[in-house]
């Protein structure tokens, strides 16, 4: 292990003890365009989402990122309303299976063959909490400047159990980080992870915005592959935060594309039932 890993592990370990308090404050509107092709002949099926997003605190279940879609299309799906802050100021026993509720009803929207909620642009950083570290193995790599900012990337490989994102095959996740190395902050992330005939890989950049804290997600980039692996059992795979996995007939040039971007971030505070903006 290069001496200087130990250190930099621990400095983003504080880092995103701090960023998850502030982070799930913060509310952003996405702009998410999916594009879908079944094989390399057929056509490309397009879906645009608008939708709201926020990290929620979930207890034992942890940090978690939920998407609530408003708009599919340009038809709206529902009325915009603060719903998502509703689960945050009405905490209670439910609040968990409301949240995971609403997770599947905005995964609902996803197109493509591979079922997944883990196109959340938070998802990465649980392997990087200070929790979280020792279930991976860690290396250093090269540094780099990403938006004019210098930072230094950390490769992981899962390695323990139970996995933080569940498949049928359990298949371990891997990816980097690219860090600040005197903060520990973090500048991009890359989740990848190979499983029932599906290579994903999710890309996330993250900057400041006006009128918040912490650095939030600016872009996220998410392309799902083929691997020529098919499952015995058939059906759609699923890569899922807390869920199972499995993909049917894609042919060699099978893809899904996808691409975010977050603006209007907003910030509150819960004290009580009261929301203050």
């Amino acid at each position: 292990m290069s001496p200087a890993l130990p250190g930099l592990l621990q400095r983003a370990g504080k880092y995103l003890e701090a960023y998850e308090r502030q982070i799930s404050m913060v509310v952003a509107e996405e702009r998410y365009v999916q594009m879908s092709d079944a094989s390399s002949s057929s056509g490309t099926q397009t879906r645009n989402l608008k939708s709201d997003i926020l990290v929620v605190d979930l207890g034992v279940a942890g940090w978690t990122g939920f998407r609530d879609v408003f708009e599919v299309d340009g038809q709206a799906v529902r009325d915009h309303q603060n719903r998502l802050l509703a689960l945050v100021t009405s905490a209670s026993a439910d609040t968990l299976t409301h949240a995971r509720r609403l997770a599947a009803e905005g995964a609902r929207f996803n197109i493509g063959a591979v079922t997944r909620t883990i196109n959340m642009p938070t998802v990465a950083l649980k392997f990087l909490r200070a929790l979280n570290q020792p279930r991976s193995t860690w290396k250093l790599g090269g540094k780099r400047k990403i938006d004019g900012r210098d930072t230094v990337e950390l490769f992981f490989a899962e390695t323990g159990g139970p996995r933080l994102i569940s498949t049928a095959d359990q298949a371990p996740a891997q990816g980097r980080f690219w860090v600040e190395e005197a903060t520990g902050r973090v500048v991009r992330t890359e989740l990848g992870i190979e499983t029932s005939g599906v290579r994903a890989t999710v890309t996330v950049t993250f900057g400041p915005a006006d009128n918040v804290i912490p650095w939030v997600p600016l872009r996220m980039d998410e392309e799902y592959r083929p691997t020529g692996v098919r499952s015995a059992a058939g059906g759609r795979s699923a890569l899922n935060v807390d869920a199972e996995a499995l993909p049917e007939g894609w042919g060699p040039g099978a893809r899904i594309d996808a691409h975010a971007t977050y603006a209007k971030f907003r910030t509150f505070a819960v004290t009580s039932n009261t929301i203050i903006k």
